[in-house]
């Protein structure tokens, strides 16, 4: 997530967008000296994600249950691959992506709400539509660019492992929810696997 000691934000981003940048970190909590380190995609992450508030999020907290209960955990991807999605982004596309977020911050704790509202629902047609709204990029081509590293080759690659241990059956999988809708979605994948899905409330 951190620049070459060589290298500053500063100098690759600009004077302009680099001091929006440090002020809307700075409400993250972040020092000036901190972001200068920073990778564009990296504070993109950032700036897409609700403030935490407990520190424990979801993925952690399952994490917790199942070690406390002795159960085996595996994961779907490894974190080279799952960091491969943006460390392969041009700078360009970076820039890009790091301007709309800085545009686009005032609507975020609304779009917050909206998705966990959906969430709660179970109603991943709303969830899906809110994630293709916030993905509303400027540059041309940088969304479907972006939607099939983030979404679609990672459903591929997760339902390739899964299948071998869904076929051992006995097991929980967390997945985010927006890898589950759509026809590329992991759902279909699935079934084309000839599974049957089946919700349960």
């Amino acid at each position: 997530m951190l620049l070459s000691p060589e290298d500053n934000l500063q100098s690759l981003i600009g004077e302009e967008l680099y001091r929006q940048t440090a002020t809307a970190m700075a409400t993250r909590g972040y020092s000036e000296a901190m972001v200068s380190r920073m990778r564009p995609w990296a504070i993109v992450l950032t700036l897409n994600m609700p403030q935490a508030k407990t520190g424990i999020f979801l993925d952690y907290s399952l994490y917790l249950q199942a070690v406390d209960q002795g159960k085996p955990v595996r994961g779907l991807e490894q974190m080279e691959e799952q960091l491969s999605v943006f460390t392969t982004l041009t700078l360009g596309d970076q820039i890009s992506l790091l301007r709309d977020t800085l545009r686009e911050q005032a609507d975020f704790p609304q779009l917050f709400e909206r998705l966990l509202e959906a969430y709660l629902k179970r109603d991943l047609q709303a969830l899906s539509a809110l994630s293709e709204q916030s993905l509303q990029v400027s540059e041309e081509g940088l969304q479907q660019r972006f939607t099939e590293a983030v979404l679609d080759e990672r459903n591929q690659l997760m339902v390739r492992r899964l299948l071998p241990m869904l076929e051992t059956g006995g097991i929980f999988v967390a997945i985010g929810a927006l890898h589950l809708p759509g026809e590329k979605g992991l759902l279909a994948l699935l079934r084309q696997q000839g599974l049957r899905i089946t919700a349960v409330y």
